[in-house]
């Protein structure tokens, strides 16, 4: 090294390796199989396809506001309509989400009746 010159330093560039380009996952393909049409039962009674889960929730919810205390929220019958609308979503006919519910169908006939209104 000459002893009259400057020290210069050249910044260390480094060179950065490329990006490995990463192929996206192939997506499957599902073929959907049409649903089965359902097997038709016995015939029920007109009334019963009136019993779905939204009308007794809108019985309940109309027997509450007007004051009915058998239905007033928390209470027994609150709790028993509850679980057989829930049984009812579950795929229980009504008839057995009642019987597992202990809804006779005279507290049944009442809901309806209040969802009408």
């Amino acid at each position: 090294m000459a002893s009259g010159q400057p020290l210069t330093l050249k910044p260390q560039v480094k060179t950065l390796p490329k990006p490995k380009t990463v192929k996206p996952t192939p997506v499957r393909r599902i073929r959907l199989i049409p649903k089965a049409k359902p097997v038709p039962v016995a015939k029920r009674n007109v009334s019963d396809s009136s019993i779905t889960p939204q009308t007794l929730l809108k019985g309940l919810n109309v027997a509450r506001a007007s004051g009915n205390k058998t239905y007033r929220y928390r209470s027994e019958m609150h709790w028993r309509v509850n679980g057989m609308i829930r049984q009812m979503r579950w795929g229980k006919s009504p008839e057995d989400a009642a019987k597992l519910a202990n809804v006779s169908p005279d507290q049944l006939q009442t809901l309806i009746d209040y969802a009408q209104q």
